[in-house]
């Protein structure tokens, strides 16, 4: 056993936790996962009295694997005594809460018996294939279950369970960063409208970790909004928050707020209704698509459509969130609507 960092959580909460460790690269693997009565213990890579969400990191004792094999070694170890070609086998997966997304380079007939061993070694409930990109307005992923029970999944991140199903609701995983990006801006009291709210991705973070008095969700996919409503009742947080079906253009428009988020890359083709439900000296946080060559213009392309609009504003923290395909960026800013 050696003395080394980590956490130490609710059993019934473990689960979540590590796969939102593990996606962040915060497990010590070389260690072990322990379970002391109610607690689990997980070693972690962060120095004690670093906060991971609102969990303190201490000391623990621990005692390291035997083999120090990485999860994909132990994965192609089981796959290679049963014939399956180890070319197959995708090296990297998307983990949410107990289940695994897989996306496949060929049709290979194989791909029960490799979801299966990365069941086995992951300890996971479900496995999933992606098929690629999303459908309808809805927004429904091209996800298919191979292994497993399916179903809802409880995916933690960032101190917030969202409950969804992998293959009726499009997650974002390679947003993280960016859904806490903002809430710095955001006042004790203030009032915050999501216009494309899907599962509560912004809105259950600004409820839980900011003093706003409520957060109106708004979304056209009424599967989405009822995973939202679900997952702030799990958070505790339903009376934060009051989730509406309906298109935000039209949806109660007499609803204004201090805060506007439009998580939407058409978000600037709807901008004057984001305006149109603004406080006077609110601001709109929105996401778009802009390549390379146009982000050094693209701050001045906004105001001037505003003032088109009638209006004035000032882009502030316009930054690159992630790369969306080969010279396209996916960009977000905070616009302030100043007269």
């Amino acid at each position: 056993m050696i003395s080394h960092p980590g956490i130490s959580v609710m059993k019934e909460e473990a689960d979540e936790i590590v796969s939102y460790l593990l996606k962040n690269n915060l497990v010590e693997k070389k260690l072990k996962i322990h379970q002391n009565g109610n607690y689990v213990c997980i070693p972690v890579r962060a120095q004690p009295g670093y906060l991971i969400g609102n969990m303190e990191v201490a000391r623990y004792d621990f005692s390291t694997r035997i083999n120090g094999r990485k999860p994909y070694e132990e994965i192609l170890g089981i796959l290679e005594k049963s014939g399956v070609n180890g070319s197959s086998v995708p090296k990297r997966w998307i983990t949410y809460g107990d289940s695994v997304i897989l996306k496949f380079l060929d049709n290979t007939e194989q791909i029960k018996s490799i979801a299966k061993a990365f069941m086995e070694v992951l300890k996971c409930k479900s496995v999933y294939e992606m098929k690629g990109g999303v459908r309808g307005r809805n927004r429904i992923p091209r996800v298919k279950l191979v292994a497993g029970k399916g179903g809802e999944t409880r995916h933690l991140e960032n101190g917030v369970i969202y409950v969804f199903d992998p293959e009726r609701i499009m997650y974002s995983p390679g947003n993280v960063n960016e859904r806490h990006h903002f809430l710095r801006l955001i006042r004790g009291g203030d009032t915050v409208i999501d216009m494309f709210a899907g599962i509560g991705y912004f809105s259950l973070q600004i409820a839980r970790h900011t003093d706003a008095a409520r957060v109106y969700c708004m979304d056209i996919n009424p599967e989405a909004i009822r995973f939202l409503e679900k997952s702030a009742s799990v958070n505790g947080l339903s009376q934060y928050v009051e989730a509406m079906v309906g298109d935000c253009r039209v949806t109660k428009p007499e609803l204004r707020g201090d805060l506007v988020f439009m998580g939407n890359f058409s978000s600037i083709d709807y901008i004057i209704h984001g305006i149109q439900r603004l406080r006077s000296g609110g601001g709109i946080i929105a996401h778009f698509l802009v390549s390379s060559e146009e982000i050094d213009t693209y701050s001045d392309r906004i105001n001037y459509m505003i003032r088109r609009l009638g209006r004035r504003s000032s882009v502030e923290d316009l930054h690159r969130v992630k790369s969306y395909a080969p010279n396209l960026w996916h960009m977000s800013a905070y616009i302030r609507i100043t007269g």
